[in-house]
């Protein structure tokens, strides 16, 4: 009988380390064999490549990571088919088109996640609800492992973005307002939290959030930060028009309307200056309409969601960014602006791994401080200052790193 070392998962490759004396049914006991051994991991997202967007790049550095250990990877996505010209994947994706009448999608999804729980060891979902419930589910069911990576909170995500409450993360669990706006979804969310191994964040806000108000044991919560793209490759300067960029969801709690009425007030005191939005959402059209009232002309420009390799060009002829939500988690945007060198006023409370200057950071409910960063950040002097004490506190933390931590937890 074949000797169990022989763990190389492709066929030719067994009968060429196989005994010559070795038959076809040797080979398929080595098969066998290699399945029993190897890892098998779902990865539930709810959006994959060729989207973008932060679950979608951690699930596919992931899965390209389990492939490249030997393990074996399955994905469930929402979305269409992959649009010509993508890259063919080493491992098949399936995707729950969003056209489908939203209960029969979720229902869809459910059902394709149970069926390919059957086949995992170990369940890893990229967000607490549209992919995390059906994947605790499954779990449950199927008695797999279940990991989940925690990029925000959409609790408080769905109630600020309505309408119904306009403050920041802390203050509304202060307040206690997650036990009255939507009990049901505070409830789903623990309960989900309460069938995970392990949590996965990369921010100590977050676990700090998900341990008092959700009640996750903090040995079961590990941090790894998000990767930056890139180290700065050259020091920028203040140009003599500088241009402002936000690029996001046009969402209540991004602040944008508060966006522009300090930016009229920039403009008034540094006539040159100039903003633009960049992005979708359900306030895209509201936020327009108020602009207009601010008579703002040509120094400002709001536009719609435009392809990844147009944003980086409007990165690269940028001298300052914005991210000004309520609460910024660590927006990509964020994180790509920095690794170009840029400076980028941000929210106080923020989830970025990086300890930026003072001269970044704003309380986001007063436009006096934003405007005082934002004046400042004008002057030639400050702003070479600033961006030295950028780059100097940018860390060094890869994708490679990030894999690395992942294979570890995952027991690749």
């Amino acid at each position: 009988m074949t000797n169990k070392r022989y763990l190389r998962p492709d066929r030719e490759c067994f009968k060429e380390v196989l005994p010559p004396t070795a038959n076809s049914d040797d080979c398929d006991f080595v098969l066998t064999v290699h399945n029993e051994f190897v890892k098998k991991i779902l990865l539930a997202t709810g959006i994959f490549y060729p989207d973008v967007g932060g679950p979608a790049i951690h699930a596919r550095h992931i899965a390209d990571e389990i492939v490249k250990h030997g393990g074996r990877v399955r994905v469930i996505t929402y979305g269409g088919a992959f649009p010509v010209g993508t890259v063919l994947l080493p491992y098949p994706v399936t995707r729950i088109p969003l056209s489908l009448w939203a209960p029969l999608r979720w229902a869809l999804y459910a059902l394709a996640a149970l069926k390919d729980s059957l086949w995992a060891e170990v369940i890893y979902a990229f967000d607490l609800s549209a992919a995390g419930v059906p994947a605790a589910c499954a779990a449950t069911l199927t008695g797999k492992k279940f990991f989940i990576r925690i990029g925000g909170d959409p609790l408080w995500e769905r109630v600020v973005e309505h309408g119904k409450r306009f403050l920041s993360l802390d203050e509304y669990y202060a307040h206690g307002y997650y036990l009255t706006d939507r009990p049901f979804l505070f409830r789903l969310i623990r309960w989900v939290l309460s069938r995970t191994d392990y949590v996965i964040t990369y921010a100590q806000m977050l676990a700090d959030l998900y341990t008092k108000y959700f009640n996750v044991p903090p040995e079961h919560i590990h941090i790894i930060p998000n990767p930056f793209p890139a180290v700065p490759s050259g020091t920028k300067t203040l140009t003599d028009a500088p241009l402002t960029l936000y690029a996001g969801r046009f969402v209540k709690y991004k602040n944008l309307p508060f966006v522009l009425r300090v930016f009229r007030r920039i403009h008034t005191a540094h006539p040159a200056s100039r903003l633009m939005l960049v992005g979708s959402g359900p306030e895209f059209t509201s936020v327009k309409e108020y602009a207009t009232t601010l008579a703002l002309g040509d120094a400002l420009q709001i536009l719609p969601a435009v392809p990844h390799e147009q944003l980086r060009e409007f990165q690269a002829r940028a001298s300052l960014a914005l991210a000004p939500a309520l609460t910024e988690f660590s927006p990509n945007f964020a994180l790509e602006a920095l690794a170009t060198g840029t400076p980028i006023l941000i929210s106080r409370g923020n989830g970025l791994t990086v300890q930026l200057p003072e001269e970044c950071l704003f309380d986001p409910s007063k436009e006096d401080e934003l405007y005082e960063r934002w004046n400042a950040l004008l002057d030639p002097v400050v702003y070479a200052k600033v961006v030295q004490e950028v780059i100097a506190s940018i860390p060094h933390y890869t994708w490679t790193e990030v894999e690395a931590a992942h294979a570890v937890l995952l027991g690749l």
